[in-house]
């Protein structure tokens, strides 16, 4: 997987994302993806049942960030993350993301959700600007 096939593909499963900014230091943003069959992640994981690895759920959480705040980030930590369902090609989902700003980062809380509500993955994440 070319990280830049993951962005594109990150970019064509996006069906709709909502950026709410309830103050200048905390916003929430909700993304909605479809990935479908061919979507670069699912080849070879697995080729019996195609699931999205987690690391991909989590690009997908580091798109919206940087989509919301206009600017690339670099992940600085994950903790209390936990992954309880799996996503399969065609299956929507729903990323939340609530961020607040910390000093020079960004911390956020994050959920991935089915589309009956149930949660797929949850946790804390922090990130901080990439520096060019």
């Amino acid at each position: 997987m070319e990280q830049q096939s993951i962005a594109m593909g990150l970019r064509s499963s996006l069906k709709k994302i909502t950026i709410d900014t309830l103050t200048p230091t905390q916003l929430v943003v909700t993304g909605e993806f479809v990935f479908l069959e061919d979507f670069c992640a699912f080849a070879g994981h697995f080729p019996s049942q195609p699931i999205l690895p987690a690391i991909v759920q989590l690009a997908a959480v580091r798109f919206l960030a940087e989509s919301a705040l206009e600017k690339p980030l670099n992940l600085l930590q994950l903790s209390k993350v936990k992954f309880k369902g799996i996503v399969q090609p065609g299956n929507e989902i729903e990323v939340q993301l609530s961020l607040t700003k910390e000093n020079l980062s960004w911390q956020g809380i994050l959920k991935l959700l089915n589309d009956s509500g149930a949660i797929i993955s949850s946790g804390h994440i922090t990130f901080i600007p990439r520096e060019n």
